[in-house]
């Protein structure tokens, strides 16, 4: 497989990711069953879902950047030979040769926006100026009040039209 070409530098920086990335490699080639494209094919499916390899690729944690570098590159070359294969003018071709650009960018898409993922647009303005939690509150317990309630039906009401997702 190619691909290890583009590993020098984490090589160089990581004493422990040449052997990774020998690791990955191999569980890449033990999951291919029949040594035709779609046997590759298969195989490149089955590699994302080994458990090990899922974990790489789902981690966030610092010292794991080089480890999921090392498993999208073992990605990236095999979508690519697997590309290579395949007759010109197929028109799987392409989409083989970019699934796993497309793959990458969908995951740093994740990463980037799970702090937002599910919130409201006030819920994440509240996250970045929090006093604002604490005047909707003040406004909402006011027009309790207003309105003849009570005070007390005005306090955490802050809390409860943020989180509201109506």
């Amino acid at each position: 497989m190619t691909g290890k070409d583009e590993l020098d530098l984490i090589f160089a920086s990581d004493a422990t990711a040449e052997r990774t990335y020998n690791a990955v490699a191999d569980a890449f080639m033990k999951n291919i069953s029949k040594k035709d494209t779609l046997g590759l094919f298969e195989a490149r499916q089955t590699f994302d879902r080994v458990p090990a390899i899922k974990k790489l690729l789902d981690s966030a944690a610092l010292g794991e950047n080089a480890r999921k570098e090392i498993v999208l590159s073992v990605r990236r070359a095999a979508n690519e030979y697997i590309a290579n294969q395949l007759p010109q003018g197929n028109i799987y071709k392409v989409a083989m040769k970019s699934e796993s650009y497309m793959l990458e960018a969908l995951g740093n898409l994740a990463e980037k926006a799970e702090s937002v993922i599910g919130k409201n647009k006030l819920q994440i303005i509240t996250e970045q100026y929090p006093a604002l939690k604490w005047l909707i509150g003040g406004i909402a317990g006011g027009l309790t009040y207003y309105l003849g309630g009570r005070l007390a039906g005005g306090v955490g009401a802050g809390g409860a039209i943020i989180g509201s997702s109506d």
